[in-house]
């Protein structure tokens, strides 16, 4: 983060922070976590806020993973399953567009 700008602040480095109007603009979301992971909070908190401005938003929490476990499909069959779910729902939303 460049000096004087607040991190806390800033929305390119984490979606919590943005304002309501940004993520009105933003398409429906699908937010996935493992159960693991030490931003779990922040999921949950993004998806709460979304739900709440009424966005389109599906949430899966992957028990046992930690963050970045999606960088392990290659080797972890149930994080290769992970990676098929959100693949399909990206399928999905696109074919409905």
């Amino acid at each position: 983060v460049p000096d004087g700008l607040d991190p806390l602040s800033q929305c390119t480095l984490s979606p919590v922070v943005a304002p309501d109007e940004l993520l009105l603009r933003l398409p429906a979301m699908y937010v996935m976590c493992g159960s693991l992971d030490p931003l779990l909070d922040d999921s949950v908190y993004l998806v709460r806020r979304l739900r709440a401005l009424d966005k389109p938003v599906t949430f899966k929490v992957f028990h046992g993973f930690p963050h970045g476990f999606l960088n392990m499909g290659f080797a972890v069959p149930s994080a290769h399953r992970a990676v098929s779910v959100a693949s399909s729902w990206l399928r999905e939303a696109l074919s409905a567009r």
